[in-house]
């Protein structure tokens, strides 16, 4: 029997969604994306979740996108689901980050980017969703 892509577990109001892609460094397909957004999407509703913790299985969270096939309308709209479920979300949204990272962070209408790649093996990161309201601009 094949394994899920994404485990979820809820423990004292936190919601942990795992990528469970390993031996793809966790990149993102559509099964995965898709039950992301079902997992994103019931947490907003549930009382029980306080906050939602991201991670993955493996040596790496992810890299984005599964990239092995070149993306169709439906890859991007599901990709792009899961980042404006995350940054929308009306509950906190963390990510554990491991492995080799770059991340890019951004806020407001993307005034500031930061990029820091880390050293693998020197610990963890935890970063939160931005949830700034989009410029009217």
């Amino acid at each position: 029997m094949m394994e899920p892509t994404l485990l979820s577990t809820l423990d004292n109001g936190v919601l942990t969604l795992t990528l469970n892609r390993p031996a793809k460094l966790n990149a993102i397909d559509n099964a995965l994306a898709a039950a992301l957004l079902e997992e994103l999407r019931a947490a907003t509703n549930n009382p029980e979740v306080r906050v939602i913790r991201l991670r993955g299985n493996g040596r790496a969270v992810c890299p984005g996108r599964d990239i092995s096939s070149p993306p169709t309308e439906r890859d991007l709209e599901l990709v792009q689901g899961v980042a404006i479920a995350i940054v929308r979300h009306p509950k906190p949204v963390v990510a554990a980050v491991h492995g080799w990272t770059v991340a890019e962070r951004r806020i407001g209408a993307g005034a500031e980017s930061l990029s820091i790649p880390q050293q693998r093996g020197h610990g963890r990161c935890l970063s939160a969703a931005s949830r700034a309201a989009p410029s009217a601009a």
